[in-house]
């Protein structure tokens, strides 16, 4: 294990030892959920990630979500994916996003 995923791991069981539902995004989230490639490091939950990744919508970022749901499965607070993601899809007025969303992630 080298370093980072040792930094990482230790952080993510504090978290969890407190009692906070949390993950660690960036790379180490995509190779945990999605398929592997560099970002930053920062933290929110699946769900947040799920959110983020249909709203900013690039073909990449499809390709996080369509991994982290099938990694995830069963594991997925839909219903909050979908409420958080609601008003940001208004703003940018495109229901496509949402359409794309359900055929990975039933609502």
């Amino acid at each position: 294990m080298n370093a980072l995923v040792a930094a990482a791991l230790e952080i993510e069981t504090q978290w969890r030892q407190a009692g906070w539902k949390a993950c660690i995004i960036g790379g180490l989230a995509v190779l945990r959920w999605g398929e592997p490639r560099t970002a930053r490091i920062t933290t929110c939950g699946c769900e947040d990630l799920l959110v983020l990744k249909a709203f900013a919508g690039r073909e990449k970022d499809w390709l996080d979500v369509e991994g982290i749901v099938a990694r995830q499965r069963g594991r997925i607070d839909a219903r909050l994916v979908y409420d958080e993601l609601a008003q940001l899809i208004e703003l940018k007025g495109s229901i496509d996003t949402k359409q794309r969303l359900e055929k990975l992630l039933p609502s």
